[in-house]
């Protein structure tokens, strides 16, 4: 390896970080692990949207402000926001593009794919929809047009197979898609200035190392071997994504394109995982907060290391922050935990809700979306858990994603 690539990767900080091994603390009960599906809408999710976005066996709902509820049983996906409407794929395999009419949804784009789509996301920005449908990725404009289409094979063109996750990174600008049967992970610039990369993982366009691939809407592929861990965690402010397989952790980075880091950790709750930011100006040196079982880890994300746990009274379904704290849905008497930036123990909170199903925030004013079951309703809650909003859905439906809109 050359000088200069050397203190490329240094940069970096990938050169010296380790594989190392954790161990399980508290009980490592299984739970059943989210689907890509549920996972992606919460990566690209942005803050001023007023109403509430919710998904289920019984298709998808748009919630309103003033008690409206919109829904669309033959939803096949989660919906997709973007200002002023949202993006459905139905179970005809139609792909639409929804707007904002009053109080109603109208359709005013729509594309026809060549099999069924079983994944769909959005640019943060609005500008580009993404839609995996059989062995192919599909880039449309916001007028559901069609843009670039590729074909589900890796570089060598040795192997083909189905995108498993798609979601928008909005801190890099960019599309993640995951590709297990290839054994790649793809990172397509959305960016119009993005600059040219190379397939290869050794040259460098900033040392004019051969020909490059313009960036816009091109494939920056990181070869991670096959079997590959089912990416389950990202979040716009850092440039590492983390994945599962079997009873290990992995941790991929988009930079070096590579995984740095295998913890095994039986019963990690990978898409439940909540990032705490360190000191303004220093969100890398903040703490990942990893759900196993009954325990909350808390790992230094530079040495990759359980720094503290803390057990909560049953298994961890889910972490998500509410402004500045943390809030924990848990499989037990008393299902939502709160903890405070500046607390060190975890406080029950006190919900007028029958059992809390799912957990999502509402960035736009610090509360927190909650659906219930027994009849299922979604709510809006304040900081304290105190009820703002509610929003019935009947008896016999079941939710399990929610996300602001």
């Amino acid at each position: 390896m050359g000088t200069r690539r050397r203190r490329v990767l240094a940069a970096l900080g990938v050169l010296a970080a380790p594989s190392v091994a954790l161990s399980a603390a508290g009980s490592a009960a299984r739970l059943a692990a989210p689907t890509a599906a549920d996972l992606i809408p919460h990566a690209g999710a942005a803050s001023g949207r007023t109403g509430v976005i919710a998904w289920g066996p019984a298709g998808a709902w748009l919630a309103l402000p003033g008690g409206r509820v919109l829904h669309w049983p033959d939803a096949l996906l989660p919906p997709q926001p973007v200002a002023g409407g949202l993006w459905l794929a139905r179970r005809d395999g139609r792909v639409q593009r929804l707007a904002l009419d009053g109080s109603d949804l109208r359709s005013i784009a729509q594309f026809d794919p060549p099999a069924a789509p079983h994944a769909l996301a959005v640019a943060d920005d609005g500008r580009w929809c993404f839609v995996a449908a059989g062995e192919q990725l599909i880039a449309l404009d916001a007028q559901a047009r069609l843009q670039r289409r590729w074909a589900g094979e890796d570089l060598l063109r040795r192997h083909r197979g189905r995108a498993t996750a798609l979601f928008a990174h909005a801190g890099r600008r960019s599309l993640i898609a995951a590709w297990p049967a290839l054994g790649e992970l793809w990172e397509i610039p959305l960016d119009p200035a993005a600059p040219p990369h190379y397939d290869g993982l050794v040259h460098d366009w900033r040392f004019g190392e051969g020909i490059a691939t313009p960036g816009l809407l091109s494939v920056r592929r990181s070869p991670l071997g096959r079997p590959m861990a089912d990416v389950a965690f990202a979040d716009a402010r850092l440039p590492w994504l983390a994945g599962v397989r079997g009873d290990e952790v992995h941790i991929l980075h988009l930079d070096v394109r590579r995984r740095i880091a295998t913890l095994p950790l039986p019963g990690a709750r990978v898409p439940a995982a909540l990032w705490r930011p360190g000191p303004a100006g220093a969100a890398a040196r903040g703490r990942w907060w990893l759900p196993a079982g009954d325990t909350v880890h808390e790992l230094d994300a530079q040495r990759w290391t359980i720094e503290a746990g803390t057990r909560l009274p049953g298994p961890v379904r889910q972490l998500v922050a509410v402004g500045d704290d943390a809030w924990a849905l848990v499989d037990a008497a008393q299902p939502l935990w709160r903890r405070g930036a500046r607390d060190l123990q975890w406080q029950p909170l006190a919900v007028d809700a029958r059992r809390i199903t799912t957990l999502a925030a509402d960035p736009a004013n610090g509360h927190a979306l909650l659906a219930s079951a027994g009849p299922a309703a979604l709510l809006r809650v304040d900081a304290e858990g105190r009820p703002v909003e509610r929003w019935p859905l009947g008896d016999e439906t079941s939710v399990h994603g929610l996300m602001a809109w």
